[in-house]
C-alpha cells in the first residue's frame, strides 16, 4: 500500500517502512530516507486518508487588470483543468502587492504537481486571450530571474558560440529550400549564388574572341569587344569579392559567431569589391607588373580586378595615399608638416610650464604672508629668493 505523507518539511509517497526508518519517493522523484525518529518528532499528514486535498496557488498581475475579471479567468481555468474537482467553485482571494491566491480542491495528492503544471500552463495562454474593457491584457506578471539565470548559464557553456547564432542555425534546419544544400544560412547560399554567377559569366567571356590581352581599353575600344572586356573583368572582381565574403562567413558559422544582423554589410563589401576590381583591372597598365616572373602574360589585369574584389581596403588605401600625396603639394610636404605640429607642441608646453611657475609663485608669496613676523629673517630671505629665480627661469 502506498500511503503520501507529509513529514516535517518532506512531502512524497511511502514506499517502505521498517523498524528503522521511512522511505519516501518525492514528486521530484528523489528517494528520502526518514528515521523514526525523526518522525516521532515531527508533525506527519497523511493525505491518503483524506477525500480530496486543498492545494493553494499564489499568481501576480498587473495593477491595470480589474481585480473581477481576474478573479473570473482563474476561476474558469480551474474549472477546465483536469484533476481539480468542480463541484464547488474554486475559492479567489486578494493579497497584497497584486498577488491573487486560488484554492483548488485535488481528489488525489499524488496529481497536485501535475495540477500545479496544467493549471499554471493553461491560465498564462487564456490570459493572453481575454482583454478587459479598455483593451489591456490580463496576462500574469512571471517572474523571469530564474530564466535569466538559466540563459547566462547556457550562454557561457557554449562560448564562443552565441545564443541567437544557435537558434537560428536550429530554425534554417526546418527551413525547406531547392538550394539549402549550398549553406546552412541564408546569406551563405545566397552568396554560393553569386560565386556561381560570377564563375559562370567569367568562364564564358572568357571563351570569347573578343577577350585578350590588350582588350578592355575604356581609351581606344568600343563596342561589344570592349563590353566583353569590362565583363570579364567585372566576373573576375564577383570571383573575389564572393570569396572574401563566404570565408569570413564561414568562419564565424564554424565559430557559431554569425550575426544575421550584418547580413547587409556583407553584401555592400561585395558590390564594393565589383568595384574596386573593376577599376584596378582598368586603371592599372599590365606593363607596371611586367617584371614580376611569377606572373604570365595576359594573367595580371584579371588578377587585379580578383584582388580588388577580394580586398576593396586596397584600393581606398591606394586612392587615399593618393590624395595625400596630392593635398602635399598644395599644403606643404611632409617634412614642413611635421615641423608646424612640433612648433605647435611647442608653444603649447611653454605656455603650461608658464602657467605652472606663475601657480608655483602665487604660493610662495601666499606661504611668506601667512607666516608673516613669525619666520626668521633668514627664511624670509630664502623665500624672496627662490620667488625670484623661479620667475627669472625661461
Amino acid at each position: 500500500m502506498v500511503f503520501p505523507r507529509h513529514v516535517g518539511n518532506i512531502v512524497g509517497e511511502v514506499v517502505e517502512m521498517n523498524w528503522r526508518c521511512i522511505h519516501l519517493v518525492t514528486h521530484q522523484g528523489e528517494l528520502v530516507v526518514v528515521p523514526n525518529i525523526e518522525v516521532g518528532q515531527s508533525n506527519v499528514k497523511n493525505f491518503s486518508r483524506l477525500e480530496s486535498h486543498l492545494e493553494h496557488l499564489d499568481f501576480s498581475f498587473p495593477d491595470s487588470n480589474a481585480p473581477n475579471k481576474v478573479k473570473q479567468v482563474m476561476c474558469e481555468v480551474a474549472h477546465t483543468t483536469d484533476g481539480v474537482e468542480t463541484d464547488v467553485d474554486p475559492v479567489v482571494r486578494i493579497q497584497e502587492g497584486g498577488k491573487y491566491t486560488i484554492t483548488l480542491k485535488i481528489p488525489n495528492f499524488s496529481q497536485v504537481e501535475h495540477v500545479h503544471d496544467a493549471y499554471t500552463t493553461l491560465l498564462w495562454y487564456v490570459a493572453r486571450r481575454e482583454s478587459d474593457s479598455d483593451g489591456s491584457k490580463v496576462e500574469p506578471k512571471i517572474d523571469i530571474a530564474p530564466l535569466v539565470a538559466v540563459h547566462d548559464e547556457l550562454a557561457q557553456t557554449v562560448q564562443p558560440a552565441t545564443p541567437q547564432t544557435i537558434l537560428l542555425l536550429d530554425i534554417e534546419q526546418e527551413t525547406s529550400s531547392v538550394i539549402k544544400f549550398l549553406g546552412p544560412v541564408g546569406l551563405v547560399r545566397q552568396m554560393m549564388m553569386a560565386a556561381i554567377i560570377s564563375l559562370f559569366v567569367f568562364v564564358s567571356s572568357a571563351l570569347s574572341p573578343s577577350v585578350k590581352q590588350d582588350g578592355g581599353d575604356i581609351l581606344s575600344g568600343s563596342g561589344s569587344e570592349l563590353f566583353l572586356n569590362l565583363l570579364f573583368f567585372l566576373a573576375a572582381a564577383g570571383l573575389g569579392a564572393s570569396f572574401s565574403g563566404l570565408y569570413k562567413a564561414n568562419q564565424y558559422i564554424t565559430q557559431g559567431t554569425f550575426d544575421p544582423a550584418y547580413s547587409a554589410s556583407y553584401w555592400i563589401r561585395f558590390f564594393l569589391g565589383l568595384i574596386s576590381g573593376l577599376m584596378m583591372a582598368v586603371l592599372i597598365a599590365e606593363e607596371s607588373m611586367a617584371g614580376m616572373e611569377l606572373l604570365e602574360d595576359g594573367v595580371v589585369r584579371p588578377l587585379l580586378a580578383i584582388i580588388g574584389g577580394f580586398s576593396a581596403d586596397l584600393l581606398y588605401t591606394f586612392l587615399s595615399r593618393m590624395v595625400e600625396a596630392l593635398k602635399s603639394l598644395f599644403e606643404g610636404s611632409s617634412r614642413q608638416f611635421v615641423e608646424a605640429k612640433e612648433q605647435e607642441m611647442a608653444n603649447k608646453l611653454a605656455s603650461q610650464v608658464t602657467r605652472t611657475k606663475l601657480r608655483i609663485q602665487q604660493d610662495l608669496l601666499q606661504m611668506q604672508q601667512e607666516i608673516g613676523e613669525n619666520a626668521s629673517p633668514e627664511l624670509n630671505a630664502q623665500l624672496s629668493e627662490l620667488v625670484t629665480k623661479i620667475s627669472k627661469q625661461d
